[in-house]
Order: C-alpha cells, then sequence, then structure tokens
C-alpha cells in the first residue's frame, strides 16, 4: 500500500554487512521477486540512492512515516523499473564506472551459460554463430573481485584475459586451495 499511496516508510534491516539490524527511511518504487526472494527497491535517506532491501531481511513493523492522510510524499523516477534492480550478480553492486572483464572459455560453457543464467555478456569472438572451439565474452562488472568465486566454478577451461587484478585473484585462489588440499599450484 505504500508503494500505491507513494508513503514514505521506515523499518529495521539487517544488511549483509551490518553487525545489527539498522534504522531505514525509504521512499518504495517496488516490489519484486528474484531467485524465491522478494525484495523492495526505493530510494534509501540515509544514503540518497536507490537500494535493494530483501524482505526476509526487514526486523519488526514497517512504519509510514507521514501524517496519516499523507499521500504522493514522493514520485517515482520517470523510467524506474524494478527489473533493472533485480536479477543482479554480486559483481553487479558497487560504485562508479563499470569494469570491463574479458574471460575466454570453452564455446559450448559460454554458450550454456548464455541459455541457462541471467548473466548479461557479449560474445566477442567466438559466438553462437560461428564455428570454434573457444569463446571470448565481455561482462561489466562494478566490483570484478567479486566474479573470481564465480570464475573458479566455471572449471579449469575458463582464463580471465582483462583485469589483470583480477586473473591474478583468481589465479591467488587457486594457489591456496592447491595449498590447503595438497594439489600443485597454478601459475
Amino acid at each position: 500500500s505504500a508503494v500505491y499511496a507513494r508513503r514514505t516508510i521506515a523499518f529495521s534491516y539487517q544488511g549483509r554487512r551490518d553487525g545489527g539490524a539498522g534504522k531505514r527511511r525509504v521512499d518504495p518504487y517496488g516490489l519484486g521477486l528474484d531467485r524465491g526472494e522478494w525484495y523492495l527497491a526505493g530510494r534509501c535517506h540515509d544514503r540518497d540512492d536507490i537500494r535493494l532491501f530483501r524482505l526476509s531481511r526487514v526486523r519488526g513493523n514497517v512504519n509510514l512515516t507521514g501524517a496519516s492522510d499523507a499521500t504522493n510524499e514522493f514520485e517515482i523516477p520517470s523510467g524506474f523499473s524494478i527489473e533493472q534492480h533485480l536479477f543482479r550478480e554480486d559483481w553487479d553492486y558497487g560504485s562508479g564506472e563499470s569494469t570491463r572483464v574479458e574471460l575466454e572459455l570453452p564455446r559450448d560453457l559460454a554458450l550454456r551459460i548464455r541459455h541457462q543464467s541471467r548473466l548479461r555478456f557479449v560474445f566477442l569472438a567466438g559466438g553462437p554463430d560461428e564455428e570454434a572451439e573457444r569463446s571470448r565474452i565481455e561482462v561489466k562488472a562494478l566490483s570484478p573481485e567479486r566474479m573470481a568465486d564465480w570464475i573458479l566454478s566455471l572449471g579449469p577451461g575458463v582464463r580471465v584475459i582483462e583485469p589483470a587484478t583480477l586473473g591474478t585473484l583468481v589465479t591467488e585462489r587457486l594457489d591456496a586451495h592447491a595449498a590447503l588440499y595438497g594439489g600443485e599450484k597454478k601459475a
């Protein structure tokens, strides 16, 4: 009802990095479902930015903050779409300019990722209409270091081309796993 009436709300929220639940004041723009979880997208007054709040992390009651007869306390920005804020990967969160990440991987893996996930990428070579064993893809990331575990989960046929710092991080994590489990280091 707060979204419909454009009423500001307040609630306690247990963020991913918070030590305890903190108070939030939000102009709610919309609700959406992503991977089985409900989310609220809206302008957080503390950060003066559109944020996503997972409803399962809301603690206690959600309260209206304005006068009891208030309506239209805010305007939803033109062009706002809940889909712009849902269906994001860990590396889509952050601030500043996106970093270009280029990966080389087996073409069949690239095609499978394209069809089975919500990852948005561009084929640079070895695309769906080409006969090639390997593909090069480009992904935009606000926090490329958050891609390291995902890249490792794809298996040994994946190579980071750019940025070099991400390639180094992936190699370091591989070496740490090798040391932990007695395997051979990957240079």
